[in-house]
């Protein structure tokens, strides 16, 4: 019996452990916003672009420190000693508005997330659930999740030839295409196009998107979803559904 109590408070103990740890290096935001990208992206070889994508916060970190160092040995220029950075910085992965970091969502911002909704007729909501159908970042949500995004959701409607997102837009809407298709421009030159139930993401909201422009080549009507409502709402459901299956695997 004494055994079998020192194996599970050793095990608690290392849990508990596991979970600091995972808090004070925001291992889980990180994680979070890689699955967005990743999800978003949709590249052909996954493990490459994550890759490439924790390289370039590796470097985002390292110029952190650099920097901090610098306002440090400036600061205490006077001193005898000068205090060292503080270990392990917040990187935020998802960038947007420039070189503004995006907010990283926690727990409470979910627990304390405020259901937008705008009014829709059964047409729109029929397109709407039509256009999305097949999103890979919708697939997983159960029906108040899914209808939680709906509700947040408003239409767009641009001409053809219009631009919808230009670089160095403030915008925070995720665009999905209900009709048309896109066309879209990275440092100018014609990359890929956006189809019906194809998604387009904020400016800067991917490593791959500080010069993209995005113009309309179709006529079509666009819904888009308001960036943070989704994360807090489809991102954490990911989150959430993440931790249970890890618990479950535990018993």
């Amino acid at each position: 019996m004494a055994s079998g109590g020192s194996s599970a408070s050793e095990e608690e103990r290392s849990l508990r452990e596991c979970e600091l740890y995972v808090q004070k290096h925001n291992i889980q935001a990180l994680l979070k916003d890689s699955i967005v990208q990743l999800c978003t992206a949709r590249p052909e070889r996954p493990m490459a672009f994550l890759r490439e994508y924790f390289e370039r916060l590796e470097k985002e970190e390292a110029k952190q420190i650099q920097n901090l160092q610098k306002a440090s040995t400036r600061g205490d220029s006077r001193e005898d000693e000068i205090s060292p950075p503080p270990p392990n910085p917040v990187v935020k992965g998802r960038r947007r508005r420039g070189a503004i970091s995006a907010e990283v969502y926690t727990e409470e911002d979910a627990a304390s997330y405020v259901r937008k909704v705008i009014p829709k007729d059964y047409k729109t909501m029929a397109a709407l659930a039509k256009a999305i159908e097949k999103n890979v970042l919708f697939s997983h949500l159960d029906d108040n999740e899914r209808s939680d995004i709906f509700d947040a959701m408003f239409p767009a409607s641009f001409i053809a030839g219009e631009t919808v997102i230009q670089q160095g837009d403030e915008g925070d809407n995720f665009y999905v295409v209900d009709q048309g298709e896109m066309d879209v421009y990275v440092n100018n030159e014609w990359a890929t196009s956006v189809g019906e139930g194809g998604q387009i993401p904020a400016p800067n909201a991917l490593p791959w998107s500080k010069g993209v422009t995005v113009r309309d080549f179709l006529s079509d009507n666009d819904f888009p979803v308001i960036i943070n409502i989704f994360y807090t709402v489809a991102i954490y459901a990911i989150l959430y559904r993440i931790n249970d299956f890890s618990l479950s695997s535990k018993v």
